[in-house]
C-alpha cells in the first residue's frame, strides 16, 4: 500500500507570504454618498421654500371684499345664514367662480387686478315647501329653483411694490356699490379700504 505524502514547499509560496497586503480604502465611495445627499437635500430645501414663497405670494397678490349676510329684526341687524348658495363673477376673466357654498354667513368677493369695478351673480337656492321621503324614511329639502341678484362694486386702484419675489399688486378702496333686489333688500360699505381678511367690507340685508 502506497502513502501519498502531502509536501508544502515554503520555497514555492514564499512570493504568496511575501506580497503585500492592499486594502481599498471607502473614502471615495463615502464621498459620492455624501455629495448625493448634499444635492437632494439642497434641492428638497429649495422646493419647499419655493412652494411656501408661492403660497406667501399668492395671498399677497390676490385681494377680497368680504361681505355679512344679515337679516333686519324689529330694527336690529342679525346674522343670516344660508344653507345654500352660489357666486360667480361676471366680466371679469380673472375673477373666479366660487363654489356652491352652504350654511355660510358671508362670502369673500374677489377683486380684478385690471378692473375698476367688478359685477358678481349671487344665486340663492329656493327649497321646496314640503319635504320628501328618502328610502330610509328621513324626509329630505330639496332645492326647488335659485333666485339671483347681481351686485357690482366701483373701486379705486393703487400699485405698490410687494416684493421683488412676488412683483407688483394693488391697494383697493371702494367707492360705490349697486345691486338688484330680487332677494337682496338692501348692500352698503362698512369698510371702504380692502385690507385684513376679518375685516367686513359690505353689509347684505336681506
Amino acid at each position: 500500500m502506497n502513502n501519498h505524502i502531502f509536501k508544502y514547499d515554503v520555497r514555492k509560496n514564499y512570493k504568496y507570504l511575501n506580497e503585500p497586503i492592499i486594502y481599498k480604502s471607502s473614502q471615495p465611495e463615502m464621498n459620492k454618498l455624501w455629495l448625493i445627499i448634499s444635492i437632494l437635500s439642497i434641492a428638497l430645501i429649495y422646493f419647499f421654500h419655493s412652494c411656501n414663497q408661492e403660497k406667501i405670494c399668492q395671498d399677497e397678490l390676490e385681494s377680497y371684499a368680504n361681505a355679512g349676510f344679515y337679516t333686519d329684526k324689529d330694527g336690529t341687524l342679525k346674522d343670516t345664514t344660508f344653507e345654500e348658495f352660489k357666486v360667480r363673477g361676471l366680466q371679469n376673466p380673472d375673477t373666479i367662480p366660487f363654489d356652491t357654498l352652504r350654511e355660510e354667513q358671508s362670502v369673500r368677493l374677489r377683486l380684478s387686478q385690471g378692473s375698476d369695478s367688478c359685477t358678481y351673480v349671487f344665486s340663492f337656492a329656493v327649497y321646496d315647501s314640503i319635504p320628501s321621503p328618502d328610502t330610509a324614511g328621513k324626509l329630505i329639502w330639496s332645492v326647488s329653483y335659485y333666485i339671483e341678484d347681481t351686485m357690482k362694486l366701483n373701486y379705486t386702484r393703487q400699485i405698490y411694490l410687494v416684493s421683488p419675489d412676488c412683483g407688483f399688486s394693488h391697494y383697493f378702496e371702494l367707492i360705490d356699490l349697486s345691486y338688484t333686489n330680487n332677494m337682496i333688500q338692501s348692500a352698503e360699505i362698512a369698510i371702504s379700504e380692502i385690507g385684513n381678511f376679518n375685516e367686513e367690507n359690505i353689509k347684505i340685508r336681506f
